[in-house]
């Protein structure tokens, strides 16, 4: 083999080995972004469920004076506040269902 075939040789392994390089580099490009993408996801989701945590303890805490008084005076000022102002007089919150 003269020396023109050894060098072209060489030139087209080493654009063999760049190929596959570059391949594999975009494979790791997308499991990497894959990956990201992933864990983003969790970290949402993660954060909707520490929301609406912090929502229904509000609730909860908001509303236990309420179960804790020992008669409906003591309970009236917490009735109150989370009463729907355009009907002081109703009880239930069957208007707020219909709304929607």
């Amino acid at each position: 083999m003269r020396i023109r075939g050894k060098v072209l040789s060489i030139v087209g392994i080493m654009g063999v080995v760049a190929a596959l390089i570059t391949g594999i580099g975009l494979y790791v490009v997308a499991e990497y972004d894959h990956q990201i993408q992933r864990l983003d996801d969790s970290s949402k989701r993660a954060l909707y469920g520490e929301t609406m945590n912090r929502l229904v303890t509000a609730v909860v805490m908001e509303s236990r004076g309420i179960y804790a008084a020992a008669n409906t005076e003591k309970g009236r000022p917490f009735r109150r506040r989370h009463h729907h102002p355009a009907r002081p007089d109703r009880r239930s919150h069957r208007h707020l269902a219909s709304a929607r």
